[in-house]
């Protein structure tokens, strides 16, 4: 990937938003899993999901790795996905932690992150290039 093809927003709370492909594909960094970087997160998401174009492929990486999950991120998480618009198509990657915390996040994903009738598919990584690779494939 060409390095100028990258834009890193830090959000502050350890959260940063990642732009690349001149912002076709978004990413959300997650180093910590306080209250304060959950809702940080949170907005953000929702704020980029509503303002995506609706003609442009949807390509979404949520990086959590060496997090865990709360009960809070678990509602936010919840919340990010009604909130979801109607119109969004194309690809979520997660990366989560390996061992038991990123099996139990991936139990929770696969029951409530991914409800969008099809129209976004979901696949889980253990690191962010594989996750990234995955999405570039539908540039």
């Amino acid at each position: 990937m060409n390095p100028d093809s990258e834009i890193i927003e830090d959000l502050g709370s350890n959260v940063k938003l990642i732009r690349r492909h001149n912002g076709r594909v978004v990413g959300f960094e997650l180093r910590s899993m306080s209250r304060e970087a959950i809702d940080t997160w949170a907005a953000t998401v929702m704020a980029e999901n509503r303002k995506w174009p609706k003609d442009q492929i949807f390509l979404v990486m949520h990086d959590f790795e060496g997090q865990g999950m709360t009960p809070y991120s678990r509602r936010r998480a919840e919340e990010i996905n009604a909130a979801a618009p109607d119109y969004l198509f194309g690809r979520a990657a997660i990366v989560l932690p390996s061992g038991l915390m990123g099996t139990a996040i991936k139990a929770f994903a696969q029951l409530s992150f991914f409800r969008t009738k099809g129209r976004v598919e979901g696949k889980f990584f253990s690191d962010s290039e594989s996750a990234l690779a995955w999405l570039e494939e539908r540039l």
